[in-house]
């Protein structure tokens, strides 16, 4: 009976376990989209003060090095794995990077 108990016992652990990864994995892409979010928000802010700021060649260039580097965070985000799988999974998902990604190439 003990022995019952205990195999139960470590599948309840190896289940909580196995959830608690996917978990952190969800909330890693979470965190990493928000990041995301976050990078077109300050290159649009950059974008901004190169527009009305007084030092236009100053703020082209910070422009310029803070729109590649949202660019660069982008496709590293589209390539993690977990998001291959939400892509594989929902058709809109994939539509929805494309037409993204059409956006951007259009600005380059």
């Amino acid at each position: 009976m003990i022995s019952i108990f205990l195999i139960g016992l470590v599948l309840v652990s190896g289940m909580l376990f196995y959830q608690l990864r996917l978990n952190e994995n969800y909330n890693s892409l979470i965190s990493s989209m928000k990041d995301l979010k976050s990078d077109v928000h300050e290159t649009n802010l950059q974008l901004d003060r190169m527009m009305f700021g007084s030092e236009l060649g100053e703020e082209h260039t910070a422009f310029q090095e803070r729109y590649i580097s949202m660019r660069q965070e982008m496709q590293s985000f589209f390539q993690r794995p977990l998001y291959q799988q939400f892509l594989e999974a929902n058709s809109s998902i994939e539509s929805d990077t494309t037409t993204l990604e059409n956006m951007f190439l259009m600005n380059d």
